[in-house]
């Protein structure tokens, strides 16, 4: 699974149920409590012939838990609005 998908569906989810929710928002708030920065630089110092992939992957990985939040967001909203369920009773 991609980050962006991971992010992607466990917004979705947490904003769907909140219960879940409450649990995935406390993880990523733990997570963010990192600075991204200290996180790469930590990955590169630990993993010296990593390079550019070093970097990459994990900047990518440190961006998931700011993703699913801005996803849980945006989703929460619409969530609460009654669209859900309209959409479930129409068959959609």
């Amino acid at each position: 699974m991609t980050p962006r998908w991971a992010a992607t569906s466990w917004g979705a989810v947490s904003a769907l149920r909140p219960a879940v929710g409450r649990v995935v928002e406390r993880t990523a708030d733990v997570l963010m409590l990192l600075p991204a920065v200290l996180g790469i630089l930590l990955v590169t110092l630990s993993w010296p012939d990593g390079g550019r992939l070093a970097v990459v992957t994990a900047s990518v990985v440190l961006g998931v838990p700011y993703a699913v939040r801005l996803v849980a967001g945006a989703a929460a909203p619409v969530a609460a609005s009654g669209y859900v369920e309209a959409a479930a009773v129409g068959g959609e």
